[in-house]
């Protein structure tokens, strides 16, 4: 009876230890499961307010780009043209020559006046269609003697598009544009922008010096492109080498999350 007494008490000691046992073990899972859950809140916290952030400092971009282009264009644009409307007023009492090559310089200084106003300035795509924007920029390009070959596919349903997203996209080409012009030493530029059933592709590609990219040596002009592509849900591949110019591959979804 005693052995017997023992092995029962030996049982149900086992099977309380046991219990326990399990029990702990269910507590620590709960524990892990709540720290993962805990840790993924944070970090879902963190994205939406680096989105927010990147959100209100492009929109911060557009609103400072817009007042730096009103003030080009009624202060210095308009000082420009006052002076050379002197000028002329006056030319026939000094040396025709000089004025001449004064006033030269003075439709110089108000052409890029107006071209960095231009490119400055919000788009505007309610009065003129995205791919009319886009070949009006293309065509304000080719004047600095830099040859533009672009293929724009599927116009209508690049028209289509949601006018946030026109926009995005065209500051997107822009920078890359200007970036070709003031570091590449580029001729030709080869440009494709194309409207696939739920995908945006643009291709841009150089003829240029090029240059060995890495994410560290990236430059300011690179670092505004992929923080929009990043913004827009796409996607970001450069291919770039010395003396064999750049290569420019973006994908964007059709409905990506706008400013």
């Amino acid at each position: 009876l005693i052995s017997f007494a023992t092995l029962i008490l030996s049982g149900i000691a086992l099977y309380i230890f046991d219990r326990q046992k399990q029990k702990l073990k269910t507590t620590q899972n709960d524990r892990d499961t709540n720290d993962l859950i805990h840790r993924q809140t944070i970090n879902q916290l963190l994205k939406e307010r680096e989105v927010k952030s990147m959100k209100s400092f492009i929109r911060g971009q557009e609103q400072e780009k817009g007042r730096i282009a009103r003030d080009l264009h009624d202060g210095i644009g308009g000082t420009l043209a006052s002076l050379k409307i002197g000028l002329q007023r006056i030319a026939s009492e000094f040396d025709e020559e000089k004025i001449l090559k004064l006033t030269n310089g003075l439709d110089r200084a108000c052409n890029e006046v107006r071209t960095v106003a231009h490119n400055l300035s919000p788009p505007k795509f309610r009065s003129t269609h995205f791919t009319g924007v886009l070949k009006s920029f293309i065509n304000d390009v080719q004047k600095s003697n830099l040859i533009i070959n672009a293929d724009l596919q599927n116009p209508d349903e690049l028209n289509a598009l949601d006018e946030k997203l026109q926009i995005e996209i065209y500051r997107i080409m822009q920078e890359i544009v200007t970036n070709v012009i003031k570091h590449a030493n580029a001729q030709v530029i080869d440009l494709q922008l194309i409207k696939l059933d739920d995908l945006i592709n643009l291709t841009i590609e150089d003829d240029g010096k090029g240059f060995e990219y890495t994410p560290k040596t990236k430059g300011v002009g690179i670092s505004n492109i992929i923080s929009r592509v990043e913004l827009l849900k796409g996607r970001f591949n450069i291919d770039s080498r010395t003396n064999r110019g750049t290569i420019i591959n973006i994908d964007f979804p059709t409905q990506p999350i706008l400013i």
